[in-house]
Parts: C-alpha cells; sequence; structure tokens
C-alpha cells in the first residue's frame, strides 16, 4: 500500500512534489514549431514539421496523421523504451484535430537532452508544447506525470533516475487536465489497484499545475490562444 512515509529524498522534496519545471519555446529554427521541457535536469527537446502533404499511402485516410521519432539512439536517453513511441503516437493524435489537415503527416521528433527520471512524462509535456507552437489545433491538451513507489509502498511524485531504478514501479500518466480524465497510463509493473488509484490522485493534481506553467511559457510567445 502507499500509506508508507518515504525516506528524505537526495534532492530534499517532499514525496508530492515536482521539480522545478522549465518550457522553452521555439530553441529550433528550421521546425515549425519546437520547445523544449524540462524536470529539472531531465530535459526533452521535440521538433515539429507540418502539417505537410503525406505520401500516397498515408493519404488513404481522411485524417491528419502524426508520426513520431526519437533521436539519438543509445545516447542520453538511456532509460527510454522505444515502444514509448507508439504510445507518444497514440496519444498525440488522440490531441490532435486531425480532421483539420486531411492526408497530411505531422512530424513529431523527440531528443533526450539529459534522462534524469521521468522521461516519458517529459516527452509528452515537450512535443504538445511543440504541436501548439507549430500552430497545430488540438481537441484538448494532456500532460505528463510520472509516479514511483518504492518497495516500501511510498508514492513519490517526478521521481528522479535513480528513484526509478530502484522503485518497485513506476507509472507515467498523461493526465487532460481540465476534467483530469486519463488518456493513457504505462506501467513498468503490474500495481494493485489501490496504489493505481492513490497514484492517479497525486498525477491529476500534478498535471493542473504543469498545464498552469505550460500555459504561461506559451502566453510569453503568444500561443495561449491555441490552449484548449
Amino acid at each position: 500500500r502507499t500509506r508508507a512515509m518515504p525516506a528524505e529524498r537526495s534532492d530534499r522534496r517532499e514525496a508530492s512534489q515536482l521539480r522545478a519545471m522549465e518550457c522553452e519555446l521555439r530553441p529550433l529554427n528550421q521546425a515549425d514549431g519546437s520547445a523544449r521541457f524540462n524536470f529539472s535536469r531531465s530535459s526533452v527537446l521535440a521538433g515539429v514539421h507540418g502539417p505537410r502533404e503525406g505520401k500516397y499511402s498515408q493519404k488513404e485516410s481522411g485524417e491528419s496523421i502524426v508520426v513520431v521519432n526519437f533521436g539519438a539512439k543509445g545516447a542520453v536517453g538511456s532509460g527510454w523504451d522505444r515502444g514509448n513511441e507508439a504510445v507518444l503516437r497514440e496519444c498525440l493524435e488522440a490531441m490532435v484535430m486531425r480532421s483539420h489537415n486531411p492526408m497530411c503527416v505531422i512530424d513529431v521528433t523527440l531528443q533526450p537532452m539529459c534522462d534524469d527520471g521521468a522521461q516519458l512524462a517529459a516527452s509528452v509535456n515537450a512535443a504538445v508544447a511543440a504541436l501548439i507552437d507549430a500552430g497545430v489545433a488540438l481537441r484538448f491538451v494532456g500532460v505528463g506525470v510520472c509516479c514511483a513507489v518504492t518497495r516500501e509502498g511510498a508514492l513519490l511524485l517526478d521521481p528522479t533516475r535513480e528513484e526509478e531504478e530502484e522503485a518497485a514501479t513506476v507509472v507515467t500518466f498523461v493526465i487532460r487536465p481540465s476534467d483530469g480524465a486519463v488518456v493513457t497510463s504505462l506501467c513498468s509493473a503490474p500495481l494493485a489497484q489501490d496504489v493505481y488509484l492513490h497514484a492517479l490522485d497525486a498525477a491529476r493534481a500534478s498535471a493542473v499545475t504543469i498545464l498552469t506553467f505550460i500555459r504561461m511559457a506559451l502566453e510569453r510567445r503568444g500561443g495561449h490562444e491555441m490552449m484548449c
């Protein structure tokens, strides 16, 4: 169960405390939209190209297609699971208003700059900010939140890489902050329902904080009108 008191965290945060965040818009000059999102040292860079006309085989659908690529294989993103690309694509396609650009492709490229935990969550947030920066219309905005459950049963929000490696389970949520709906969740190992629900409560509360932070960054760049 997740009621145990965690040992003091190495960075002296409370168990339910996010790390300092940073969201930089348009770090890439040659992309249609780009963003770099950080949870402290954990950093992901996202670039968006498109919407662009798709290849013949991609024009069979009456909606746009989102393609997710993960760069720098074997580089600093050592904790990345290649299967996460499919998870990200499904999440982003759910968010994108795909009927606005039929028979087009939206390419999203993600590159880890530093992996210090919660990398999938940071990737979601970077990709969403980059899509908005590119002017891609969204049905809704979802944000990524990561939680770790220690072997003693304590819940740690936004874990570092060291905390992830020592945890019994790591769960990443993509949450729609407007109503708390779960877009998807990914667990590194099975966990009990009560543990999952406790982690979900923490993720929902944090999702609002993360969205507010991203919105502030977008407002500084004049992109808040695309927020849903």
